[in-house]
């Protein structure tokens, strides 16, 4: 029992020391303590780091969900793939889907699909993108 008091008193005392560390005080002329401050190191965010940070980040034009799938799965396209053509292709690389891109969201019955790993293709005249998705 009193290991237990001393350890718990320890870790008070240690907190304690780490956190008055990190505190400073001002005093004014005639010694009195005017104000506490702690000083946190704050990391700076700047245009460059941001533009930095999106220009290596590739950006996805189709994505689905649930991911695993069982029963549906909602596709979400962006808005400039209207009129692209989207066809989802089973391991064989069969069409089991096609359609011309209309909206920006699809919700697909995937019951009848063989569980297996299949590919969601958008297509247009020079681009293609590809997304994955299980169904189980």
């Amino acid at each position: 029992m009193n290991t237990f008091f001393l350890v718990i008193l320890t870790t008070i005392l240690i907190t304690a020391n780490v956190s008055a560390q990190a505190a400073f005080f001002d005093y004014d002329a005639a010694g009195n303590q005017v104000e506490r401050r702690a000083d946190i190191p704050v990391q700076q965010i700047t245009e460059s780091s941001i533009g930095k940070k999106l220009a290596t980040e590739k950006v996805s034009l189709v994505t689905a969900y649930p991911n695993p799938a069982s029963t549906h799965i909602t596709i979400i396209i962006a808005d400039e793939c209207q009129g692209w053509n989207l066809a989802i292709y089973d391991q064989a690389d069969h069409a089991v889907y096609q359609c011309k891109v209309t909206t920006t969201e699809i919700d697909l019955d995937v019951s009848t699909y063989v569980p297996a790993t299949y590919a969601i293709r958008l297509v247009s005249e020079n681009k293609i993108e590809t997304f994955t998705f299980i169904k189980l």
